[in-house]
């Protein structure tokens, strides 16, 4: 290996192997005779939290010199990357399809043509169920040099069909990389904001979704493009303000999708697709079927502490965490999270960090509603430390802060967090209308003298919120930050928690009103047509 090691990748990669890989990789060391100067390197990673290279290099041993601990690190390595490989731990569809393949050429070598044949035909049957099309043309273009190659007349005769059967490969393949390509621009466009709230944008967002507005159902060739259309219009709808269109293409697609018993056999898309649908009902407020889906998708898990068991089990934590959020349900998540603490810390490591700093911020949230303002701060820094400049968990992370310095009466605080959001949101673009009232509202208020002033101004902000909800995409903050329940909050003398608990109610009211308007006019237009 050429490539650079330091000792930070190693010690990520033994810090995230199981109690099962490390004693699979020790027994498996054991089998070898020589030097286990590298073991003595992994026992220093796994047991130490030592970064410094020359720190560890001293513990190892006196004699050793800068080259051969390199040499050491590069094995060492090697090593655990073999052992995970033979122990299985990706061991999905595609890993299967290469076991095959690595099989068949391994036959091919040792001279046993038909049962290389029958072993290639597995994996071409395989990779057809799993719609593994890439690898399905590889396996196509080594029939095609077996056809080639071959002496027989009935081998050749098939030659045009193989052709034929690459080409409608290469189409679908072609299909869904179409489709792909337009749904990862529009996860481009829409990252930083989450509904489009620019105009620019807005238009930008059209012109990339027209061409597959244009797409007919039979034009999708594969279960590939089907989830990646579904998810791409989806997102389209939701970021336009439809979050009612956006789940009509999503909830009835994931209803009926089947998983492998074997998570370790999950594929990615299965989850996004699943995340997606998740992400969409939070950020609606449509919870029809959303309890039943969670513990759906948390059946998922398995007890073998997979990759793919800790993706869905930490995205698990953070829809159930954010689902009692929304709603208002401050202190089932704070006893949520005193359950969960344990586990939480032990898979930290392993989780992506988006899911962690997501995660920061629904327990920042959560102390916030129960009125933990210190430790909602705390989260709050973790949040703004870890995430990205302009993305949508950076800013609500601010915004908070802001509430939480009023809430503190730490009025010096909050005229520099204030100050500073205000700076920050021009320079990302992110001074939409919503922020705009309310950093300006934030800046009036230490000036106030009047309760009842106070609690006009409340009032006032409150009803400009109201018609400026009107749009939908401006009222998506409130995924974030119950700004009107706050609000209100203040205006009553009553219980944060209570308000938006009243405020999901209103909005679960005039959802299901409007659902049974349309179901109503629907079968009004059934009646006519018989």
């Amino acid at each position: 290996m050429s490539f650079h090691l330091s000792p930070d990748d190693l010690s990520a990669l033994v810090k995230s192997m199981t109690p099962g890989e490390k004693r699979y990789f020790k027994l498996q060391s054991g089998l070898y005779s020589g030097s286990k100067m590298y073991m003595k390197l992994f026992d220093l990673l796994d047991r130490q939290q030592i970064r410094d290279e020359k720190e560890i290099k001293k513990r190892l041993t006196r004699e050793t010199t800068a080259a051969n601990f390199s040499v050491t690190k590069k094995y060492l390595f090697g090593q655990i990357i073999k052992s995970l490989k033979n122990y299985g731990t990706c061991h999905d569809s595609d890993s299967e399809l290469n076991d095959l393949l690595e099989t068949y050429k391994i036959l091919q070598y040792k001279g046993m043509d038909r049962l290389s044949e029958r072993v290639l035909q597995q994996a071409k049957r395989k990779a057809y169920e799993e719609d593994s099309f890439l690898r399905l043309c590889y396996i196509l273009v080594i029939e095609l040099i077996r056809i080639a190659h071959s002496t027989s007349d009935l081998s050749m005769d098939s030659l045009e069909e193989r052709i034929d059967e690459r080409r409608q490969v290469l189409g679908i393949i072609q299909n869904y990389s179409r489709i792909g390509d337009h749904l990862y621009l529009q996860r481009k466009i829409i990252r930083q904001t989450g509904m489009v709230r620019d105009s620019f944008l807005q238009e930008k967002l059209n012109n990339n979704i027209e061409p597959l507005m244009k797409m007919r159902k039979e034009e999708l060739l594969s279960r590939t493009a089907e989830g990646m259309y579904t998810m791409a219009l989806s997102d389209y709808y939701f970021a336009m303000g439809d979050a009612e269109q956006a789940l009509h293409f999503l909830s009835g697609y994931i209803s009926n999708q089947s998983f492998p018993d074997d998570t370790s056999r999950m594929e990615l898309q299965h989850l996004n697709e699943y995340s997606n649908y998740f992400t969409l009902s939070l950020r609606s407020r449509h919870f029809r079927d959303f309890e039943h889906h969670l513990e759906r998708f948390r059946s998922l898990i398995s007890h073998r502490n997979t990759p793919i068991d800790i993706v869905i089990y930490e995205r698990w934590l953070f829809y159930s965490a954010t689902y009692l959020n929304v709603n208002g349900r401050f202190a089932d998540a704070s006893l949520f999270f005193r359950e969960y603490a344990e586990t939480i810390k032990k898979i930290d490591n392993r989780m992506t960090r988006l899911t962690r700093t997501n995660l920061y911020y629904a327990q920042a949230y959560m102390h916030f509603g129960v009125k933990e303002y210190d430790q909602a701060l705390r989260y709050v820094f973790k949040v703004m430390d870890e995430t990205r400049s302009g993305s949508e968990l950076h800013v609500f992370a601010r915004l908070l802060s802001i509430l939480i310095y009023y809430e503190t009466e730490n009025w010096a605080a909050l005229d520099y967090a204030t100050r500073s959001a205000y700076r920050y949101l021009l320079k990302t673009k992110r001074l939409f209308r919503t922020e705009k009232l309310f950093l300006a509202f934030i800046r009036q208020l230490p000036s106030i003298q009047s309760g009842n002033d106070m609690i006009d101004r409340f009032s006032k902000l409150h009803s400009e919120l109201e018609t400026l909800f009107q749009d939908n995409r401006e009222r998506d903050v409130e995924y974030h930050i119950h700004i009107r329940a706050w609000l209100k909050s203040k205006m009553e003398g009553v219980d944060f928690a209570s308000c938006v608990k009243s405020q999901v109610s209103s909005i679960r009211d005039e959802y299901e009103l409007t659902e049974s308007r349309g179901a109503s006019a629907r079968g009004q237009t059934h009646e006519e047509k018989a």
